[in-house]
C-alpha cells in the first residue's frame, strides 16, 4: 500500500463503483421494460389480452414516482447531464419522426 496515491480509485473502490453502475443500468432498463409493456397494454392489446387496468395504471404510476426520483436524485449532482440526455431524447424523437415521414413517402 506504500504506492497508494492520494485521491486515487482503489480495487474495492473500483469493484464498488462498477457494481454501483451496473445496479444503476439496471433499474433505469427495468424501469423502461415496464412502462413499454404497461403502454402496450393499455394502447395496443386492450381488446386482445385480459388483464385488470387498475394494476397496469398502478404499475405505470409507480414506475413515474421511481424515475422521476431517480432523475431528480441525479439532477442535483449532475444537471448538464440530464439536460444533454433530455436534448438527445429529443433530437432522436423528431429524427425518427422524419424518417418514418420520408420512408412513407419514398415507399
Amino acid at each position: 500500500m506504500s504506492d497508494y496515491k492520494k485521491n486515487s480509485l482503489s480495487l474495492t473502490g473500483a469493484v464498488s463503483l462498477g457494481t454501483g453502475v451496473m445496479i444503476g443500468a439496471g433499474i433505469f432498463a427495468l424501469l423502461g421494460q415496464v412502462a413499454e409493456l404497461s403502454g402496450n397494454l393499455l394502447c395496443n392489446l386492450k381488446n386482445k389480452v385480459q388483464f385488470s387496468k387498475t394494476i397496469v395504471i398502478v404499475a405505470i404510476l409507480l414506475d413515474a414516482i421511481v424515475l422521476t426520483g431517480f432523475i431528480w436524485t441525479k439532477a442535483k449532482v449532475d444537471l448538464p447531464l440530464i439536460i444533454v440526455a433530455f436534448g438527445l431524447m429529443v433530437v432522436i424523437f423528431f429524427g425518427e419522426k422524419w424518417f418514418l415521414k420520408y420512408k412513407d413517402k419514398k415507399a
